[in-house]
This record gives structure tokens, sequence and C-alpha cells, in this order.
């Protein structure tokens, strides 16, 4: 398919687009296909604005951002899906792109599973690794929706500092 160099150069020049989605994608900067991802929203930004010539700039904007960041969390899926690596899951844990130190946090994640209370490890299980919502683990155990976020903080809080070690 040839592209219009007009829509490519407006879509470089716009290329904080493409940053914004990659931010809310939740994409670390040393990730190490970061420039590609980069890249890929710009062409993908460029044949939105192609394909989207008779809508008004913002409606061709709103759709490439979604599109790019569409593209990257599928790109970011499949690539988890393929390694096998632990992905992060607590703050300060997203910048870790090396397989070595992941395999250290997973350590310190075995040896803090022991020390969590049943309804923490539920929490960890279903809903940090699974993407089962609060509020479907709620009715499931007949817990407080309330005390599910009070433990979630509480449990995020344990990582941190178990982490920070």
């Amino acid at each position: 398919m040839q592209m219009n160099p007009e829509y490519l150069l407006t879509a470089w020049q716009d290329r904080k687009l493409v940053f914004g989605a990659l931010k809310k994608a939740h994409v670390p900067l040393n990730y190490s296909a970061y420039e590609d991802l980069v890249h890929d929203g710009i062409i993908i930004y460029a044949q939105t604005m192609e394909e989207n010539r008779d809508k008004a700039p913002e409606k061709q904007r709103s759709l490439a951002f979604g599109r790019v960041l569409w593209h990257t969390i599928d790109h970011l899926r499949r690539n988890q899906a393929g390694s096998g690596l632990f992905m992060p899951l607590a703050a300060g844990m997203d910048e870790v792109a090396n397989p070595f130190e992941r395999s250290i946090q997973m350590l310190i994640f075995e040896e803090l599973l022991p020390q969590l209370t049943p309804l923490e490890r539920i929490i960890f299980k279903e809903h940090l690794l699974e993407k089962v919502s609060l509020k479907d683990l709620a009715v499931k155990h007949r817990v407080n929706l309330r005390t599910l976020r009070r433990r979630k903080r509480d449990l995020l809080n344990k990582l941190r500092v178990k982490l920070a070690d």
C-alpha cells in the first residue's frame, strides 16, 4: 500500500499521540521493543489519517490513538504469552526488562506467598494474576468490596516493601 508522505509527516510531527498511547499501555521506556512500537505507532497514525481523511482532525486523532493503543496492547500480550516470563504486577516492577531480574523477583514472590493471609493469596492469584475484578471476587468469596480494596492496597504495599529490600 502506497502511503501519502504528507500523512506520515503529520504523524511524525504529532508523535506525542503515539507516546501517549504507549504510556497509557504502561510500556516502560526501557522496554526492548519501545522504538519499534513508536515507529509502528507513527505508521498506524498515518494510515488512520489516510483512511479517515473525510473526518475531522480531532476524530482522526482519536481513532489513531485507539488503534495505536490496541496495537501496543496486542503486541505486549503476544510477547507475554510467548515468553513465559513473569510480567510486572506492582508499581516499581514495570521497569524490569531483564529476565534475570524478573526471575529474582519471582523468587521474592515465592518467598512472600507463604506469609500472605488466605484473602491476600486470593487477591494475588485471582485478581492480580488472573485479572478477575474485585467485584467478582467479592461475590464469589462473599467478602465486602471495601475489605478487598483495603487488602489489595495492603498487599501491594507488602510487595513494594519486599521488592525494595
